[in-house]
C-alpha cells in the first residue's frame, strides 16, 4: 500500500483497525525522513494497542525507498506481462530495525538474471540464493541471514510475482457463463472459447472477458487450435459439447497451471484411455482434475461453477479444501469440549 503525506492511499493491507493504525504510522515515517518496522497484535484481552480481536500480529515494513521500489517494479512487470515470473527480494530488518539506507532491494530472473543490489557482495550473494529458492518453489517467505554474510541478523522477504492467473473456458455451454461470471469477480483473467459463434458472443458473455473461436470437424474429431496461450498461470476448464478429447490433448501439449474436465467418472475414464493410447504421458494424464469442482453437493450450473472454482482457488492458494472449521476451528472447538466446572449448575429443564 502506497501512502502519500495527506493520507491518501493506493492499495490495501486489509483495511479495518490494522490499516488505520500504519497509515498513521506511515505519515510519521514520512514526517521524520525514517523507515520503521513494526508489529501489530490482534489481542483478545483489550490491550490498548491491539488493533482487533482475530488473535496473532503482523509485522510491516515502511519504506521511504520509493524510486529504488519503482524501478524494480517496472521491471517486475515487464517480466510479468512476458509470461515470466520473478522473485522481488527486499531487506526488511537489519537487527531490530528497518534499514534505514538505499540498495535494500533486488530483482531475480528465472533465466538466473539479478537487477538491484542490497548491500555487500556476501549479503548480496545469500539474498540471491533466498530469491532464486523462493522462485523455484513458487512461494514468498521470510528468510534470516546472519553469519559471515551480514553484520547483524538480517530479515528478507522474498516476493514471488507472477503472471496475471488466467481461466481459460473450453466450451461456452451452460456452466461457462456463471464460470466466467464469478472467475471474473475472483480477479481472474477470464478467456471463453467455442467453435460456436452464437454461444461464444458478447450477449451471453457481457463482462470483460475474452471471447474466442475455433472450428471443429466431429466426422474426424479434428479441433482447430485454441486461440489462447496456455502458460504455468493458466487455469484450463474443459467442457464442450463433444470435442473434450481433442481440448485436453491440446492443454496437454502446452504448459498449464491444470486441467480441468467437466464430466461423469465414466466419460473421463473413457477419454483418459484414449489420451494414453495416443501416447500422452500417464503422469500427465492422471494430473487431469477430473470430474473438476470439489464436493460441495452442486446440481445447477451456478453451483457447478462455484464447485469448479473452489478447486482452482485452492490450487492457486495451496489450501487444504477441508472445511475451515476442521483446519482453524479448534480454538472455538475448544469452548465446547473443555471440561465443566464441577460446580456448574444443571441446566433448567
Amino acid at each position: 500500500m502506497l501512502v502519500w503525506p495527506d493520507g491518501r492511499i493506493a492499495g490495501t493491507i486489509g483495511g479495518g483497525t490494522l490499516e488505520w493504525r500504519v497509515m498513521e504510522h506511515a505519515r510519521q515515517v514520512l514526517a521524520e525522513g525514517r523507515p520503521r518496522y513494526s508489529n501489530y497484535v490482534f489481542d483478545t484481552h483489550g490491550r490498548p494497542d491491539s488493533v482487533g480481536l482475530c488473535g496473532g500480529s503482523v509485522d510491516v515494513h515502511l519504506d521511504l525507498h520509493v524510486a529504488e521500489f519503482a524501478r524494480l517494479a517496472r521491471a517486475a512487470g515487464e517480466a510479468v506481462e512476458a509470461g515470466e515470473r520473478v522473485a522481488l527480494a527486499t531487506v526488511v530488518r537489519e537487527g531490530e530495525a528497518a534499514p534505514a539506507r538505499a540498495e535494500t532491494r533486488l530483482l531475480a530472473y528465472a533465466d538466473g538474471r539479478v537487477l538491484g543490489r542490497v548491500g555487500p557482495e556476501a549479503l548480496q550473494a545469500q539474498v540471491t540464493v533466498e530469491a532464486r529458492n523462493a522462485l523455484a518453489d513458487n512461494q514468498s517467505r521470510l528468510a534470516t541471514i546472519a553469519g559471515e554474510a551480514a553484520a547483524q541478523p538480517t530479515l528478507v522477504h522474498c516476493d514471488v510475482l507472477r503472471p496475471e492467473p488466467t481461466l481459460l473456458i473450453v466450451g461456452a455451454g451452460h456452466v461457462a457463463r456463471p464460470l466466467a461470471s464469478m472467475g471474473a469477480q475472483l480477479g481472474l483473467r477470464v478467456q471463453v472459447v467455442d467453435d460456436r459463434p452464437e454461444w461464444a458472443s458478447r450477449e451471453r458473455f457481457p463482462e470483460p472477458i475474452e471471447l474466442g473461436l475455433t472450428t471443429y470437424q466431429p466426422e474426424g474429431e479434428i479441433l482447430g487450435p485454441i486461440p489462447f496461450k496456455m502458460t504455468p498461470s493458466t487455469y484450463v476448464i474443459v467442457a464442450t459439447w463433444g470435442y473434450d478429447l481433442p481440448a485436453m490433448a491440446q492443454a496437454l501439449e502446452q504448459a498449464p497451471a491444470l486441467i480441468g474436465l467437466v464430466g461423469s467418472p465414466t466419460k473421463s475414464r473413457l477419454l483418459f484411455q484414449r489420451l494414453l493410447q495416443a501416447g500422452y504421458p500417464r503422469d500427465r494424464v492422471q494430473a487431469i482434475r477430473a470430474p473438476m469442482g470439489l464436493d460441495v453437493g452442486a446440481e445447477s450450473p451456478a453451483e457447478i461453477a462455484v464447485s469448479i472454482l473452489a478447486e482452482v482457488l485452492s490450487t492457486r492458494r495451496h489450501g487444504s479444501g477441508r472445511p475451515l472449521r476442521e483446519v482453524r476451528g479448534a480454538r472455538i472447538d475448544s469452548l465446547f469440549t473443555e471440561a465443566k466446572p464441577a460446580n456448574a449448575a444443571a441446566p433448567t429443564p
